[in-house]
C-alpha cells in the first residue's frame, strides 16, 4: 500500500511542510530520503536537471518516460515555487484531482472485478461441484445397466 500513489503522497507532503512553512527544498529532500521507488527516482533526476538548468530537457525526455498528467503538473508547479511563485492552492487542487482520479480508477477495477472472479469459479469450483452432485448418479446408473 506504501507505494499505491507516490506522487499523490508527495503532494500531501508538499502541502503539509508548506502549511507549516517549511521550504520545499527540504521537503523535497526529506521524500527522496524517505522514499526509493520508481517516483522518488524521477524526482531525483528532474531534481538534478533543474540545478544543472536542464528543465525543458528533462520535461520532453519524461513524455518519452511516460510520466502521467499529474506528475508533471506537479514538476511544473514545484519549479514554479523555486521560482517564487505560491504554489499552495495548485497544490491543493491538484490533490483534489488526484484523489478522485484514483478513485474513479478504484471503482472501475472493482466493477471489472466480478467478471474476473467469475473465470476460475466456472473454470475449478464448478466442474468438481458437477462431479460431485451427478457422480453418485452416474455410478448408480452405470451399476443398474449391467
Amino acid at each position: 500500500m506504501e507505494d499505491l500513489a507516490p506522487a499523490h503522497q508527495f503532494v500531501l507532503l508538499l502541502i503539509e511542510d508548506l502549511r507549516a512553512g517549511i521550504a520545499l527544498r527540504t521537503s523535497v529532500q526529506r521524500y527522496l530520503s524517505a522514499h526509493h521507488n520508481d517516483f522518488a527516482r524521477t524526482l531525483l533526476n528532474w531534481r538534478l536537471h533543474l540545478e544543472k538548468g536542464e528543465l525543458e530537457e528533462f520535461l520532453s525526455a519524461s513524455q518519452k518516460c511516460n510520466l502521467s498528467m499529474y506528475q508533471e503538473t506537479l514538476f511544473n508547479l514545484v519549479a514554479q515555487n523555486l521560482r517564487g511563485a505560491s504554489i499552495l492552492e495548485p497544490l491543493v487542487s491538484l490533490e483534489m484531482e488526484m484523489r478522485q482520479s484514483a478513485r474513479q480508477q478504484m471503482e472501475e477495477h472493482l466493477g471489472k472485478l466480478p467478471f474476473k472472479l467469475l473465470l476460475p469459479l466456472l473454470l475449478f469450483q464448478f466442474p468438481s461441484l458437477l462431479m460431485l452432485i451427478l457422480g453418485p448418479l452416474l455410478f448408480q446408473l452405470i451399476k443398474e445397466m449391467k
